[in-house]
């Protein structure tokens, strides 16, 4: 048996490897026709209960993550790391539900006027941005209850019991089921009118499977959607090449059609402003010739995205370029900053590529952000002129504070027209509500021309910055987005509850 599941992994990457080569439209329509087939769909999830009967349920994860990373997350068929193909996801995660049985399918849901009985479930403490006063900005129509999935190392968001009722749910390999079956039970006996659900991971299927809440929404914070039929409808900050929001539907650009019926809202996610006063920022022409990138360093280490910085560092000796952030790759152990700097050697300006360590945006116990490294980065965004968004694998939260801190961000955007569907584009994905057209390119060229112009044209760098601080105004407002909430809950009422 177990030379069989090896088998049919190697038939899934060696058909994965061959098929992307294949670039007829008609082929890739009739293959993701085929990953939505319920026969199809039923075999991957009986491999996967044997695996899990055989294995335990951590084996049978296992197996779905190594599925995931070569059919969903590494931009399989022609796309970069960091792309979602979100077929490919839908398949595998209608898969891993048929595993554990038929999903449960909701009775029929009525909504609820004000105040909104309204539940949140999610590993809270690695969401940076729902802090306790974000979810103290919530309205009067809004009642919060709180069911919190502790991270790895066991931290928690128990501040929140400040702001409404609170339980956090440690869920292991060993207690999986009975803690679940305890989590699933406090929700309903909540009686929830709205749970907000904030994670994608094959835990939160089986979380959902288990609830009665009249109304349950997904908070996507990447692409993907939620893909069990209790969820209603979903909340969408993001867009990539191929996949967009069109229609209340998330559309494929490859077969020209809705990925499925779900509702997909367009949205935005709220973003903490960590205490940056844009008030205090030194106009453009009063900083210095330094680029700065903040972030997770995998992001960095994108040699077109490099060489785009490296380019304006060649042009002009007197640019200095820091990096700080963490030093980790999401799928493997070897950090990337030893790959960005043999890089910056290569292209000769290693002497003026710094690294100047990492840093904790998390607030401390009196409610500040107290890491000497958040210090030292607010010291470089206060003087420096550029602060480029690195492709194919962009920022969020670092971009909204280097607008907030007054710094020029040009960025790669991402087409949605006709004659871009199913063809890559240089960037893979980008943030609808964060984009400044003015800053936004759509090639490798017209990236470097972009910084370029705001390096050494103040007027046009003063005009950006000017739009940036707009657009976070609009995305570091609490009350707005709890509005946003309301009336997407509000269209799916009228829309008719399921």
């Amino acid at each position: 048996m177990y030379e069989a599941e090896g088998r049919l992994e190697r038939y899934a990457y060696r058909l994965a490897a061959t098929a992307e080569r294949i670039r007829s439209p008609l082929f890739w329509r009739v293959l993701y026709a085929a990953l939505d087939s319920r026969p199809v769909t039923a075999a991957i999830g009986f491999y996967l209960r044997i695996v899990r009967r055989r294995s335990g349920e951590v084996a049978a994860d296992d197996r779905l993550e190594r599925l995931l990373d070569v059919l969903s997350r590494s931009g399989w068929p022609r796309h970069e790391p960091g792309w979602r193909n979100l077929h490919a996801n839908r398949f595998l995660m209608h898969a891993y539900q048929r595993s554990k049985g038929a999903p449960r399918r909701p009775g029929a849901r009525s909504a609820a006027d004000a105040p909104l009985r309204t539940g949140v479930v999610g590993s809270l403490a690695r969401m940076l941005g729902f802090s306790s006063s974000f979810f103290a900005a919530a309205p009067d129509d809004f009642r919060l209850r709180f069911f919190d999935l502790p991270t790895r190392d066991g931290t928690t968001a128990g501040y929140l019991a400040e702001v409404g009722a609170y339980d956090a749910f440690d869920v292991t390999p060993a207690n999986r089921s009975e803690t679940i079956g305890n989590l699933t039970r406090a929700v309903n006996e909540a009686d929830l009118d709205l749970l907000l659900v904030l994670g994608e991971t094959p835990l939160y299927y089986d979380i959902v499977d288990g609830v009665d809440a009249r109304c349950v929404a997904f908070v996507a914070s990447g692409m993907n959607l939620l893909y069990h039929p209790a969820v209603d409808f979903h909340l969408n900050a993001q867009r990539e090449a191929d996949y967009f929001v069109h229609d209340r539907r998330m559309f494929s650009g490859t077969t020209g059609r809705p990925l499925c019926g779900d509702l997909v809202f367009p949205a935005w996610m709220f973003y903490d402003t960590r205490g940056i006063e844009p008030e205090t920022r030194v106009p453009v022409s009063g900083r210095d010739p330094l680029i700065v990138f903040h972030g997770s360093l995998y992001k960095a280490h994108s040699p077109r995205w490099l060489s785009a910085v490296f380019t304006l560092l060649q042009e002009d000796d007197a640019l200095q370029f820091v990096l700080m952030g963490p030093d980790f790759n999401r799928r493997s152990l070897g950090g990337p900053l030893d790959g960005i700097r043999r890089l910056a050697a290569q292209a000769g300006v290693g002497e003026r590529v710094h690294y100047d360590g990492a840093y904790a945006p998390t607030r401390g116990a009196s409610g500040a952000i107290e890491d000497p490294g958040w210090q030292r980065l607010q010291a470089h965004l206060a003087r420096a002129r550029l602060a480029p968004n690195p492709f194919p694998v962009g920022g969020g939260s670092s971009r909204v504070e280097a607008y907030l801190s007054g710094v020029p961000v040009p960025a790669m955007g991402v087409r949605t027209d006709a004659e871009s569907w199913g063809r890559p584009q240089t960037g893979s994905g980008e943030i609808p509500a964060l984009r400044v057209d003015a800053a936004t390119a759509f090639g490798l060229d017209d990236y470097v021309g972009v910084a370029r112009r705001a390096l050494y044209d103040d007027a046009f760098a003063e005009e950006v910055v000017d739009a940036q601080l707009r657009v976070a105004e609009q995305v570091t407002s609490a009350e707005a987005y709890w509005r946003q909430v309301r009336t997407c809950y509000e269209s799916w009422a009228s829309g008719g509850a399921r």
